[in-house]
């Protein structure tokens, strides 16, 4: 380095072969190579930036979507459950969910030292419904049977749609066949109003079976 009129310099030295020994020398403002390479660097700094940013928004992407495909399955499986143990016209348990629920439903028997009631009900020519109003018609008037049959009085109650017009109940503290045949007259009872439907008025009697579960030490 050394200095000219004041402006510092830089000098490279280059020995070239077959030149008989001869120097080449270039001279270059000291200014001019820092300002190259503050330059460079702050290009470089730019870049390395601009890497990073990319990275944190590949891997923020990365993580949602990793996330939403979590999402995804967890919903997928608590539909495959939903459905699996859920009748999808009525929002009741069915055949599968109450034999799911009846387990615990036994349990609470044994643990409150109490008896239990399960009832089954058939829709009588209900059939004829479908044949007459349509599908539509007979799949509002089970909807509408169900949410009656939720009115029954008891703790604990399991409730739910077994078949076509089929449903099941199982109560606790049911202690004896007038027990039983308590709520099984209830349950004809709620059936005793006519059904409105679509503009049409539908008056179906029900079917009732029942059995008493004892509890035994």
């Amino acid at each position: 380095a050394y200095s000219v009129n004041k402006v510092d310099k830089l000098i490279g030295y280059s020995y070239i072969q077959g030149t008989d020994g001869w120097t080449f020398m270039v001279a270059v403002e000291k200014g001019k190579i820092m300002a190259q390479a503050n330059q460079i660097l702050f290009r470089s700094a730019i870049l390395i930036v601009i890497l990073i940013l990319e990275f944190i928004v590949i891997s923020i992407y990365f993580f949602k979507l990793k996330k939403s495909s979590y999402e995804a399955h967890v919903r997928r499986e608590q539909e495959i459950k939903y459905f699996t143990y859920t009748d999808t016209l009525t929002k009741l348990p069915n055949r599968s969910g109450i034999k799911k629920k009846t387990a615990g439903w036994l349990d609470r028997c044994r643990w409150n030292e109490q008896n239990g009631g399960a009832f089954f009900l058939d829709v009588d020519n209900f059939q004829s419904v479908n044949n007459t109003f349509g599908h539509d018609v007979g799949d509002q008037f089970l909807t509408e049977a169900a949410i009656r049959l939720t009115k029954i009085e008891g703790e604990n109650n399991i409730i739910g749609r077994i078949g076509g017009d089929e449903f099941a109940l199982l109560i606790l503290n049911v202690n004896t066949v007038e027990d039983l045949q308590k709520y099984a007259k209830r349950i004809l009872e709620l059936f005793e109003d006519p059904f409105l439907i679509h503009d049409n008025i539908l008056q179906l009697d029900v079917s009732v079976g029942a059995i008493l579960f004892n509890y035994q030490e």
